[in-house]
């Protein structure tokens, strides 16, 4: 609950443990905890650090009026990232698929989380070949969400960066504790190249 302060008049307002209490409350929620797991028992506007990963930690402040049932809203850190810098190419053509080394991301808890892919493509092969870049929740399916090239010339590199906005957020919105998120590929031809793969996490809000 929010804090709510008393209005002391001398002689008048009792001292007494409940309102000894609440000044011991209001003290403790301007402290941030930093922790794998919320405080228990948080109060509106209350601060809480989550070791995300090495070097990452996310703030949060708790949204109490939120109608979500992820109340702890992100306030600030760096984006969860995995890269893969080698090139890779599909084993089969014209489907999506894996590459070795993917980049991968779990995430620490449940909640809506912002996704950001980015790659390099190399056509070493014949002209008119397409490559695209997408990326998934455990046991779901490439969607809406890709980015890439759909036509390029032999020999050609092109940089392919895509952000996850507007409606497409929902796409990740619910994923539970510990969902792995990964980039997947699809390309026209064995000979197109991904090189510089990056998947960058961010939370929205978390429970």
């Amino acid at each position: 609950m929010t804090y709510t302060k008393t209005v002391w008049t001398d002689n008048v307002t009792p001292v007494d443990a409940a309102k000894m209490n609440n000044i011991e409350s209001g003290i403790a929620s301007m402290f941030a905890a930093t922790s794998a797991t919320p405080p228990g028992s948080p109060v509106d506007g209350q601060i809480w650090y989550l070791p995300a990963a090495a070097g990452v930690t996310w703030a949060f402040r708790y949204n109490a009026g939120s109608a979500s049932a992820y109340k702890w809203e992100f306030i600030g850190g760096l984006p969860m990232m995995a890269y893969n810098n080698t090139a890779g190419s599909v084993g089969s053509a014209n489907t999506w698929t894996d590459i070795g080394g993917v980049p991968q991301i779990t995430t620490p808890r449940a909640g809506d989380y912002k996704i950001d892919i980015q790659a390099r493509l190399a056509n070493g092969a014949t002209a008119g070949q397409a490559g695209f870049v997408t990326a998934v929740v455990s046991g779901g399916s490439p969607g809406n969400f890709q980015v890439g090239a759909s036509v390029m010339a032999a020999s050609q590199t092109t940089d392919v960066a895509g952000f996850l906005s507007g409606a497409q957020l929902a796409d990740f919105a619910g994923i539970p504790a510990s969902t792995i998120i990964r980039m997947m590929y699809y390309s026209s031809s064995t000979a197109l190249q991904f090189a510089n793969r990056t998947l960058n996490v961010t939370p929205i809000r978390v429970s």
